[in-house]
């Protein structure tokens, strides 16, 4: 029906507008035009418009009274409160007496790559590990936040992933969490949660300096 139809149109240009977001597909700081969205995507303005209104609210783009909606520009320090606040609500996660009973369930269903791995899987294995983890809680707050938050740091990870040695060390963190879970040592996987996330905030700055270089020459397109 009408409604349908509709609805599903919407939906559609928010999931297009969401991968162009998370993905760096637009220039740091780029306005983001209503009506040359329109034309991009083939849409009318309704569903373009109500999509950046929600990327706004889940922090993806950014907007300001009178001038409309942007691009956001990647800060080192931003991705650092988003690395700290996952570390935290991840270790939670670990810790909660109720995860002891979903531990070998978790670490079975990550199935986390022993072998090299190409870039895209790197960091979407990556993600899967995050929200996993975030499973074991119970709680679908944590779970939904950790979900934004890899949205949100996509972009760094996409640039971390170009370096081999960065994903070789992924794949070691991931496998070692993993078989962690899986005998239910969850000291031993905070451990190693807490000491990836460490190393991974150090390397930020450089990190972001590489994707915006990356983001203005259209590195991303």
């Amino acid at each position: 029906m009408a409604g349908d139809h509709e609805a599903a149109r919407r939906e559609a240009c928010y999931a297009r507008l969401k991968e162009m977001a998370v993905h760096c597909r637009f220039r740091p700081g780029e306005h983001l035009k209503i009506g040359r969205l329109c034309e991009r995507l083939r849409a009318s303005s309704t569903p373009v418009r109500e999509a950046l209104i929600q990327l706004h609210a889940e922090s993806l783009v950014t907007a300001t009274a009178r001038e409309g909606f942007f691009a956001r520009v990647p800060n080192a320090e931003e991705f650092s409160d988003l690395y700290r606040l996952a570390r935290s609500l991840l270790v939670e996660a670990i810790r909660t007496p109720a995860a002891g009973r979903d531990r070998g369930r978790a670490a079975a269903i990550l199935d986390w790559p022993r072998a090299p791995t190409p870039a895209a899987e790197a960091w979407a294995a990556m993600e899967r590990l995050m929200i996993e983890l975030s499973r074991l809680s119970g709680n679908r707050e944590i779970s939904r936040i950790i979900g934004n938050v890899n949205d949100r740091i996509r972009c760094i990870r996409m640039i971390a992933s170009l370096d081999a040695e960065l994903v070789r060390g992924m794949v070691t963190d991931g496998r070692q969490i993993a078989d962690a879970l899986a005998v239910g040592d969850a000291q031993a996987a905070t451990l190693i949660l807490e000491t990836m996330f460490d190393r991974d905030i150090r390397r930020l700055p450089d990190l972001t300096k590489e994707l915006l270089a990356r983001a203005h020459s259209g590195g991303f397109d």
